[in-house]
C-alpha cells in the first residue's frame, strides 16, 4: 500500500546491501530510504524503520558505537524493544525484527516512516460457556483484527537482498 514513488528497490531489481563490490553499504541504504521520504515531502516528525537481523548486524559492523562531531552515528542502544539506534541515517529509531517479510530469504521488505498505520480490533460472536473442570462459566469469543496503511505517500518501502558479509 506504499505509493509507487516511495519505493527504493523492487522485486525485479532489489538493492543488494553488503560490503562486496557493487553492493550498497548498510548505512547508505538506510540513508537512501530516508531520502525517499524527504523527496516525497512525507511527515518526518519521528520516522522509524524496521530492519531484519542480518541488516542490523551489517549496520553494527559498519557503524559500531562511534559518535563523531559530524553526527554520522549514534550510540548503540541495546535490546530495548528491538531499538538498536536512535538518530542515525535520518531515522528517529532503527528497530530490528525477525518478522521482516521476505521471500525465500531474499527480497526483504523494509518499511519506514512516521506512524501512519492503523490497527482495528473487534470481538465478535461472544458467548457464555460452561467451564469443563471448574464450577462456573466463562466467556468465549472470536477476535478479529486488521491493519491498514492510511496514507501510502507517508511511508517508504525498501526491497533489500542480503549481500556479502564484512570480513575483518
Amino acid at each position: 500500500q506504499v505509493d509507487s514513488g516511495n519505493l527504493y528497490g523492487t522485486d525485479g531489481t532489489p538493492i543488494t546491501v553488503g560490503f562486496g563490490t557493487g553492493e550498497i553499504a548498510p548505512l547508505d541504504a538506510l540513508t537512501n530510504l530516508s531520502q525517499v521520504l524527504a523527496i516525497a515531502n512525507a511527515t518526518m516528525a519521528k520516522p522509524n524503520v524496521v530492519i531484519p537481523v542480518w541488516l542490523a548486524t551489517y549496520l553494527i559492523q559498519q557503524v559500531g558505537a562511534r559518535n563523531s562531531v559530524q553526527g554520522d552515528a549514534a550510540n548503540t542502544i541495546g535490546p530495548k524493544q528491538g531499538l538498536i539506534y536512535e538518530g542515525l541515517a535520518g531515522w528517529a529509531g532503527i528497530y530490528v525484527s525477525q518478522n521482516v517479510p521476505n521471500t525465500t530469504a531474499t527480497k526483504y521488505k523494509v518499511i519506514g516512516g512516521d506512524n501512519h498505520i492503523t490497527l482495528g480490533i473487534a470481538v465478535e460472536q461472544v458467548k457464555e460457556v460452561d467451564l469443563q473442570n471448574d464450577f462456573g462459566s466463562g466467556v468465549k469469543g472470536l477476535l478479529v483484527y486488521d491493519a491498514k496503511l492510511l496514507q501510502g505517500e507517508q511511508m517508504a518501502l525498501g526491497t533489500f537482498n542480503k549481500g556479502t558479509a564484512r570480513v575483518d
